[in-house]
């Protein structure tokens, strides 16, 4: 008889922090203005072997090679448009659809990998904050996250 023996928590637990962006601005407008408030460069990621990429969300990348810190600027939000296959008025249907379900208020996701700092994390929401037309930032909590898998690249 075999004995089956199971990890009780997963054998890698990546950490990062996790920001919250709610806002009515484009992907590329709201990158121009983290660029200017954060002193950053994003850049859109266009490598195909992300999950993100291939469903069709905005996906921004800014690499700090000295320090080692990876920030993704990830949209939560994508409307799709689906042809009717009835005779309808309009030819299309719109659906949108999440990257996290559980955040469905969330237009953004701002993914800070590194030596994860709360503090700094602090300091990042209070700047995003102050971008003409967010209406809210706010840090999440990762732990409560049931798809954060989503989130690993």
């Amino acid at each position: 008889m075999m004995v089956t023996y199971r990890l009780s928590e997963p054998f890698f637990e990546e950490s990062f922090g996790l920001i919250a962006i709610c806002t009515a601005l484009e992907d590329y407008r709201l990158v121009y203005f983290l660029n200017q408030y954060l002193e950053v460069s994003f850049y859109k990621d266009n490598s195909e072997n992300t999950e993100v990429y291939q469903q069709g969300f905005a996906h921004y990348l800014w690499r700090n090679q000295d320090s080692e810190i990876v920030w993704r600027c990830i949209a939560n939000k994508m409307v799709v448009e689906i042809p009717l296959k009835r005779n309808s008025l309009f030819k299309t249907s719109a659906q949108t659809l999440f990257l996290m379900e559980e955040l469905k208020q969330v237009d953004f996701l701002l993914k800070i990998e590194s030596d994860y700092c709360s503090t700094t994390t602090a300091e990042l929401v209070k700047r995003i904050a102050a971008i003409p037309l967010v209406s809210a930032a706010y840090e999440v909590k990762t732990e409560i996250l049931k798809s954060k898998y989503k989130l690993i690249f």
